[in-house]
This record gives structure tokens, C-alpha cells and sequence, in this order.
């Protein structure tokens, strides 16, 4: 009897045998992903703000910033392309492996140099081996992320779960060791890349034995059909990474580093929040796609759950985080970090309005719309350039708090407007889409 119950539950968070049960399942494995590399992550910046004054760092944040401007390039959608068209084709596996790891891998060279070219107008030299090393580990971790769109496609997460758990071990480990040695920043991005190459050395085991022996076969009118599937998705994930880091790099500019570290601090509970949209998202986006393809009555209903599900749970998250800002800042980072309070007072709200607009952005790249996303994000980033210039110059790192509020606001009522003219909007009855 214990055997059959055994197998049973094995089956259940293992196996995919319905559409309720491979969702629930997906969602397990993406939240104990999300979870627990995320609250890894967050003891590694615990422990590396303590450990150091707030502006070495900020230094650090800065060179993070600073080299995700850059490597975002490394990705142009690939990810989301993958998800999306293996969720209704499998049987191109290998060729979208084949020929987008060496795509990464060229425009990875590319972007390398242009990091290391534009470090050297940087004065401050403890920045620039950072940058080094976070550059390295950036284009690295971009190989680990498409490899997650392969387990996402075949909604097979918990080989994405175990990868991303393993580095994030790997991480808090080193740190903890380089700390208990006393040791600088710069041990710090070693520590980030040994954890990547063995993420990366997990991930590729497991592709190899259990999806595909790939021999990375380039094949140049493929991959051009891959550029032109993926270059809106891409522009989605490159407008969006560079207005959530812009104001890290253009604080640190005109306000110092110091001011960079505290506000650092300030985003990653916001951020880290964010888990909650991205475990649903990733694990819905795939039947999206589907439902949008065979059923448009299933694809409205699973949307409007999800809408409903994210905006709850964005606002109850943003009082909660709002009444208890004193205490987190205080209990987890100190005193010295005392200014950060008001930051994240102000920053949490962006993540509410992300909780709610993920439904809106993931239901328009599922249904074909995600050119809609790039013009979305493409003028809000615009806006959010220059709103950061004036805000920051007068206002630090409050200024930049009360900006990303602004932008996400602005995303947020633009995709409810351009989902209302679907057939998915709220309001709207059989009408089809252009």
C-alpha cells in the first residue's frame, strides 16, 4: 500500500497526465524554485550589506546594474520564443537548441567586449574587476535561463527547480566562506561565477540524457527564422530589464555609490516579492499558448482567474510590506540602512502594479500581441529616462523610488487598455481579434 501511495505521489509531481494536474504541478515545482533561490539570494545580499559599508556596496549593485544594461542583449526573446512555439510543437527541440545556443554563444563574445571596452572609462578599479566578473557570469546565466525554456516547454520544471537551487547553494556557500575569511568585493563575483558553471554543468546533463543530444549543427536560415520569431519578444525582455535597472546605474552616476546601496537594498524585497507573478506566469504562459491555439472560451477563463488571483495577492503583499518597512530594514540590514525605509515604502508599489499587469503582458504575448508589449515598454522606458533625470538630480534615491511607481503605472494602464480591445477583455463579448 505504501508502495502504490508512493508511486502515486511520484506520478502526481512528475509525471503530466491532465491539464489541472500538470498546472498544479508545474506551480509546485516554479514556487519551491522561486522560493527558495530567491530567499538564498536574499541571505547572500543580507550578508554581503552587512558585511560591507554601504557603499562598497553599492559599488557592487552598481556593476550588477551596469553589466544587466549590457547582457539583456544576450537573451532577444529566445526564452520566451522557445516556450512559446515548443508548447505547440515539440518535435523541433533539437533544432532551436542547436542553432540558439550558438546565437548566445557569438553575441555572448560580442557583448563580453563591449563590456570590457565601455569598464574602462569607469575611474574606480574595484568597479571595473567587478564588472569583469559579473559580465562573465551574466552570459553565462543567460545560457542557464534559455535552458529553463526547454524544461518550461516540455512543462517539466522541477529539473529547472533543482538547477536553480543547486547554484543558489552554491552561491550562499562561497559567500559565507569569503566572508568568514574577510574577504573584499571582489571574492564576491568570483562566488557568482563558480555558482553559474555549476548550474550550467546540471542543466546541460540533464538535456543531454533526457531531451535532446544536441551538436550545436548551425544551420543559417533557421536561425535568421529564429531572429525574426524572437526579435519582439526580445524587445519586450530588453525594454523591461533596462527601465528596472536604468535608475540603479543613473543613481550611482550623478548621486555616488553610496546612494546606490541604499536604495539597493530597498528594491530587493519588492523585487523578491515578484516571485509570486513569475511562478504563475511561467507556469500558465505555456497553456496560454495552447488554449489560444485549440479553445479562446478556456484561454478568457484561465485569464480572468489569473487577473483576479495576481491583483488580491499584489495588494494585499503591498500594505503588509508598507506597515512592516521599519522592522524589515531595521531587523535584517540595521541601522545604518535606516534611510532605505522610505524607499521601500514608495518601490513596493511598483511590484503591486506588476502582480496585476502580468496578466494583461503574458495573455498579449500568448495571443500574438507581444509587438503591442515592445511599443508599451519602449515609450515607458522614454519616459522613465527622463523622469530619472529630473526625479533623481532633485530627490536620490527617493526620487528614483517614485519613479519606477510612475512607469510600472503606465505599463499597467496601457496593456488594460489594449487587452480591452480583444476578445479577452473583461467587458467584451465575441468579438475577434484583428
Amino acid at each position: 500500500m505504501r508502495i502504490n501511495k508512493f508511486s502515486e505521489l511520484k506520478s502526481y509531481f512528475l509525471d503530466n497526465t491532465s491539464t489541472r494536474q500538470t498546472i498544479l504541478k508545474n506551480t509546485f515545482w516554479l514556487t519551491i524554485a522561486e522560493l527558495f533561490s530567491k530567499a538564498l539570494t536574499y541571505m547572500v545580499l543580507v550578508l554581503m550589506a552587512r558585511h560591507f559599508d554601504y557603499t562598497t556596496f553599492g559599488k557592487f549593485s552598481f556593476a550588477l546594474s551596469f553589466v544587466t544594461i549590457f547582457t539583456v542583449f544576450s537573451d532577444i526573446g529566445f526564452s520566451t520564443f522557445v516556450v512559446n512555439e515548443l508548447s505547440k510543437d515539440k518535435s523541433k527541440i533539437i533544432q532551436y537548441i542547436d542553432n540558439i545556443i550558438v546565437i548566445k554563444a557569438v553575441l555572448g563574445v560580442i557583448l563580453l567586449g563591449s563590456i570590457f571596452f565601455t569598464a574602462q572609462f569607469i575611474n574606480d578599479q574595484i568597479v571595473v574587476q567587478l564588472i569583469y566578473l559579473l559580465a562573465v557570469y551574466s552570459i553565462l546565466n543567460a545560457f542557464g535561463i534559455f535552458f529553463y525554456s526547454i524544461f518550461q516547454a516540455n512543462e517539466k520544471m522541477e529539473y529547472e527547480t533543482i538547477g536553480r537551487v543547486c547554484q543558489q547553494v552554491s552561491l550562499l556557500t562561497l559567500v559565507l566562506f569569503f566572508i568568514s575569511r574577510n574577504g573584499s568585493i571582489i571574492t564576491m563575483g568570483y562566488s557568482y561565477v563558480v555558482s553559474v558553471i555549476v548550474a550550467l554543468a546540471f542543466y546541460l546533463f540533464i538535456i543531454w540524457n533526457y531531451f535532446s543530444k544536441f551538436f550545436l549543427k548551425i544551420n543559417l536560415q533557421y536561425c535568421w527564422h529564429i531572429i525574426k520569431g524572437t526579435w519582439a519578444f526580445g524587445l519586450v525582455l530588453i525594454f523591461n530589464t533596462l527601465y528596472h535597472q536604468i535608475d540603479m546605474v543613473m543613481l550611482a552616476l550623478t548621486k555616488g555609490y553610496s546612494a546606490a546601496g541604499i536604495y539597493n537594498v530597498a528594491q530587493w524585497l519588492p523585487l523578491g516579492l515578484l516571485i509570486f507573478p513569475l511562478i504563475l506566469g511561467g507556469a500558465l504562459f505555456p497553456k496560454m499558448s495552447y488554449f489560444y491555439k485549440f479553445s479562446e472560451d478556456s484561454l478568457k477563463k484561465l485569464y480572468i482567474k489569473y487577473f483576479k488571483c495576481m491583483s488580491i495577492l499584489g495588494l494585499a503583499m503591498g500594505i503588509l510590506v508598507v506597515l512592516s518597512a521599519d522592522i524589515f530594514i531595521s531587523l535584517f540590514f540595521g541601522a545604518k540602512y535606516s534611510a532605505s525605509t522610505i524607499v521601500l515604502k514608495i518601490y513596493i508599489w511598483s511590484s503591486v502594479l506588476v502582480f496585476i499587469d502580468s496578466a494583461f503582458i503574458n495573455l498579449l504575448c500568448a495571443i500574438g500581441k507581444q509587438s503591442v508589449v515592445v511599443k508599451i515598454l519602449g515609450v515607458t522606458i522614454i519616459l522613465n529616462f527622463i523622469l530619472n533625470f529630473i526625479f533623481i538630480n532633485k530627490y536620490s534615491y527617493v526620487g528614483a523610488s517614485i519613479v519606477a511607481v510612475i512607469s510600472e503605472a503606465i505599463v499597467a494602464i496601457s496593456a488594460f487598455f489594449v487587452v480591452s480591445q480583444t476578445p479577452y477583455g473583461f467587458f467584451v463579448k465575441n468579438k475577434k481579434i484583428s
